[in-house]
């Protein structure tokens, strides 16, 4: 009767860990849905920010914007583009326009101001990966003029 006792004792025990676990997964397939429709909805209300933003930034609509009209404009003081303005610190300008001008042109376009402000905006990144970042693209620029100077020389 002891041995019955102990095997049927230790099959209850898996099945409530069985169970426990199942929940738990289920638990966690539920978080991650409602993390991605939180991340949709975000998504859905910082993108018309950021176009606005880039709309008050560029109103000849050239299609770009220079680094000198992002110091031009207090941000802070439109209160239709709450959630950007945070992004749009003036002591973080420069390095921010570093960042965001992925071609090197100098000149930011809404595409490049839509993305770089989407990825800031998602991301948790600390001030020197921001730096660390921002050496990067310079390093890149730098690269590319000596490999442009020697394939003319």
């Amino acid at each position: 009767f002891a041995p019955l006792f102990f095997v049927v004792s230790i099959l209850l025990t898996n099945l409530i860990t069985a169970i426990l676990v199942d929940d738990c997964i289920c638990n966690s397939q539920i978080d991650e849905k409602l993390q991605r429709e939180h991340m949709r909805s975000r998504i859905k209300k910082i993108i018309p920010e950021i176009k606005k933003a880039f709309r008050i930034l560029d109103p000849e609509s050239h299609g770009y914007v220079k680094k000198e009209r992002f110091r031009q404009i207090d941000f802070a003081s439109i209160k239709q583009l709450k959630d950007v303005v945070p992004l749009l610190r003036p002591q973080f300008i420069d390095e921010l326009c570093e960042v965001l001008d992925v071609n090197g042109d100098g000149q930011i376009t809404e595409k490049e101001l839509v993305n770089g402000m989407l990825q800031l905006s998602f991301s948790d990144p600390s001030i020197d990966l921001a730096q660390l970042k921002t050496w990067m693209v310079q390093a890149r620029r730098t690269m590319r003029q000596t490999r442009q100077a020697v394939d003319q020389t």
